[in-house]
């Protein structure tokens, strides 16, 4: 009977397995100013923890004093919410500290910030801030920033609207060789768009079919790999993304240049002193 207790003692104090934060590591500062719905700087004035704490994904309030916005709705005194414990990818802020934030916006209205965002304390952030740019002061009743910067378009899901500008100062060079195009890329709420004939001009790729109809085109590489682009949704290998949608300007249908590419294994990165995206063509 002693040896029963003692044994169930002993289980009782083995220690239970760790909880683990488990995400995608951070996008480039584009990117992720892209994809968060709030992007600010500022110091952290006041920490408010849980009064009774039940699990660590329990929300921790960091008020902040904000000075500079580049994007959402943020006055000069905004609150933010992450968890307790960083085993449930909560970031550690600590007061009097300042920080750059990238946060999303809950349904509840709450700015989160998780440990797997590219938010960091100022003194790690310049990257992102040569890249930011100058940003804008807060406002004391918030108001959505404009923030004058410019950034490298990237792949968002945008909807499928006929408005676009054209971008004539950004160059496509493929492989070491200008992109000759017979119109200039159009650049759409923040992302680079082509006519979709262009994508032949990357070695192995054809136009295989547009379906008016559905107003989706199927693009396929020599490897094998197809991905359909349509409105409403896109699909590689049969695997539905949410990215990637086509828009029709005029009649003519243009597509993310850099989802498109990525999809075919090609590397794609921004120069920002020339303007210019390069696609390279993956090492054989």
């Amino acid at each position: 009977m002693f040896m029963a207790v003692a044994f169930v003692a002993t289980l009782l104090l083995l220690p239970k397995p760790a909880e683990a934060c488990s995400c995608m590591m951070p996008w480039g500062p584009a990117e992720e100013m892209e994809r968060k719905e709030v992007v600010f700087s500022g110091e952290v004035t006041e920490i408010a923890e849980p009064e009774v704490i039940e699990n660590s994904g329990d929300p921790v309030t960091i008020t902040f004093d904000v000075d500079t916005v580049w994007k959402g709705e943020v006055g000069a005194q905004t609150e933010v919410q992450t968890a307790y414990s960083s085993a449930t990818c909560g970031y550690y802020f600590e007061l009097d500290q300042s920080y750059l934030v990238y946060g999303s916006t809950n349904e509840d209205g709450q700015t989160w910030v998780n440990l797997c965002s590219r938010t960091a304390t100022l003194d790690r952030a310049t990257e992102d801030l040569n890249i930011l740019g100058e940003g804008v002061r807060p406002g004391d009743d918030g108001g959505d920033a404009e923030a004058p910067i410019e950034i490298m378009p990237i792949i968002d899901p945008p909807p499928v609207q006929p408005v676009a500008s054209a971008s004539g100062g950004i160059q496509i060079v493929v492989s070491g060789q200008p992109l000759q195009l017979d119109v200039s890329p159009l650049l759409h709420h923040g992302i680079t768009y082509i006519p979709v004939r262009a994508a032949e001009s990357l070695a192995g790729v054809r136009i295989e079919s547009w379906d008016g109809e559905t107003k989706s085109v199927t693009i396929r590489h020599e490897s094998g790999a197809v991905i359909t682009l349509r409105a409403g949704g896109s699909t590689v290998q049969q695997q539905s993304l949410a990215a990637g949608e086509p828009i029709i300007i005029d009649g003519r249908v243009m597509v993310p240049v850099r989802f498109m590419a990525e999809s075919f294994g090609w590397t794609v990165s921004w120069d920002h002193a020339t303007k210019t995206i390069r696609l390279d063509q993956p090492a054989s």
